[in-house]
């Protein structure tokens, strides 16, 4: 008991003394990790609203291949023809600009293009991108033929590289599983996330007094750091038989008996002894079959023949909930007809690792609740097992519009064909007929110049100026025609009514709608 306060105390004075260090790189003017496009770089263009460009130069190394890959979330609308998709690229400080064709990767899902700077420094005038919940995209050294998965841009602050050092008695050394339950990986959010071991020169040798070390490495986000540990091992006391805590074993992730015997410590201050010298003298625990508490007696002898053993609790757990296989998203129409809630059960599948199918499942959470309006709508499925352990999927319902507009025409509204063959006495004959529905009545209209002929098929505004008498009084006014560009097809003509009495300087105007050529 003596020694293992010593042991207990040395551990927590090794994480007190030597508290994990952050190891701050040199700050270089090339990217922490590998991609070289930061997003916070990018503005959209004032007119086009799914173009980019980078407002500061990139650092890229001459004449080095580069590939940018863009995904087809990320580039949105462009994806729906990616055969024409070009990215405008300045070489320098305006040195050379050129735009480069992007290649589309239908089967992944993707778009990408491969260059060769020649000067140190790039900017992307016109980058594909729409306004999505997507930020796939990524610029790299080397070809299309290395992508390996996209990768955020990693700022220069960015610790990539933790290290520790724990000192360990040599009779009490900690197994590979124990020493890894010392470390903890966590997301920026304060999640446990998995790690693996990258290289581990401590498990593989004989314990012997001395200096090892164990790397660690973690990824999230596409971003993998590592944690240096140095295990320093110390010779401080007699052989021992030990367990730094109970086993908790998964019932249906049952460890065997060598895999458990790895998570006991046997040392001995003279002979090299490791767990392969514990022999199983009582067990319980290889023929359990249910949840509940079991144990193996285990037992070690030296050289000498001295002997000492030890029980061994294992707990038999089941703390895995059932897993739900689906879909994350379900895409309906405004056209569709609902879907009821066991519909949207009935396309996932809920299964137990030691249940089966045998299992509670139902939605927790519904905020779609059968609607039609477009939109997207949050559902919460929830399954458990005997042993009251729950598992949850977060999905969303997308209700997408996908009818066409419904256009209603006020009988002002010429049809553009109409409009078009539109006479100078035409003109005259409306404008007569809208002063007549004003209760007025004019004569002797006159065009005097109309700046619209001419001009019918280009955007813009322009006025045809008349004279006419009202009253006993010669008057002048003017009609404005605004001749518009517009990407759809649809071409219609607009006629604005006049209110009130006609005098000097009255401005009408029509709208007249053209396809963008």
């Amino acid at each position: 008991m003596k020694k293992l306060l010593i042991l207990t105390c040395l551990i927590f004075f090794s994480f007190a003394v030597f508290m994990p260090a952050t190891y701050a790189e040199e700050t270089i003017s090339y990217p922490r990790g590998k991609n070289y496009l930061d997003l916070q770089n990018l503005r959209f263009h004032d007119n086009r609203s799914d173009l980019a460009e980078t407002i500061n130069h990139i650092r890229v190394k001459p004449n080095v291949w580069y590939t940018l890959v863009l995904d087809y979330d990320f580039i949105g609308n462009h994806a729906s023809y990616p055969e024409y998709i070009e990215v405008l690229i300045e070489e320098g400080y305006g040195e050379d600009l050129y735009s480069e064709s992007m290649i589309d990767d239908s089967s992944n899902g993707r778009v990408y293009f491969e260059f060769m700077p020649v000067t140190e420094w790039i900017r992307f005038h016109e980058l594909p991108i729409d306004n999505q919940r997507n930020y796939e995209a990524i610029l790299y050294e080397g070809l299309y033929i290395d992508f390996d998965g996209f990768e955020p841009y990693i700022c220069e602050t960015e610790i990539l590289e933790y290290g520790g050092t724990l000192p360990m008695d040599y009779d009490y050394q900690l197994t590979t599983e124990q020493i890894k339950g010392l470390i903890e990986a966590k997301d920026p959010y304060g999640g446990l996330i998995e790690y693996i071991v990258e290289s581990d020169d401590y498990s593989s040798s004989l314990k012997k007094p001395g200096s090892y070390d164990m790397v660690f490495v973690s990824t999230f986000n596409q971003i993998s750091k590592k944690y240096l540990l140095d295990i320093r091992v110390y010779d401080l006391a007699s052989p021992l038989i030990s367990l730094s805590e109970e086993i908790q074993i998964q019932l249906s992730e049952k460890l065997t008996m060598d895999e458990i015997k790895q998570l006991i410590s046997v040392t001995d201050n003279v002979d090299d002894m490791t767990w392969t010298d514990l022999v199983v003298i009582e067990d319980t625990y290889s023929s359990a079959t249910t949840v509940g508490d079991f144990s193996i007696t285990v037992e070690a002898t030296d050289t000498s023949g001295n002997s000492s053993n030890l029980v061994i609790p294992i707990q038999l757990v089941d703390l895995v909930g059932p897993t739900i296989s689906g879909p994350l998203s379900i895409y309906l129409y405004t056209t569709d007809v609902a879907l009821t809630n066991q519909q949207i059960l009935n396309m996932f599948n809920a299964y137990d690792d030691v249940d089966g199918s045998n299992v509670l499942f139902d939605i927790t959470t519904n905020n779609y609740n059968q609607q039609t309006s477009p939109g997207v709508y949050q559902m919460t499925l929830r399954a458990g097992d005997s042993q009251y352990n729950f598992t949850y999927k977060n999905i969303e319902i997308h209700v997408i519009e996908n009818r066409g507009p419904v256009f209603v025409e006020d009988e002002t509204i010429l049809q553009a064909s109409t409009a078009e063959n539109m006479t100078d006495q035409e003109i005259i004959d409306w404008f007569k007929n809208l002063t007549q529905l004003s209760g007025l009545s004019v004569s002797q209209v006159s065009v005097i110049y109309n700046e619209y002929e001419g001009n019918e098929q280009l955007g813009g505004s322009y006025y045809v100026y008349l004279n006419y008498d009202l009253d006993g009084q010669t008057q002048t006014s003017r009609i404005r025609i605004d001749v518009e560009e517009d990407k759809t097809d649809i071409n219609y003509f607009v006629v604005g009514t006049i209110g009130g009495s006609i005098s000097l300087g009255l401005i009408s105007f029509f709208i007249l709608k053209k396809k963008k050529i």
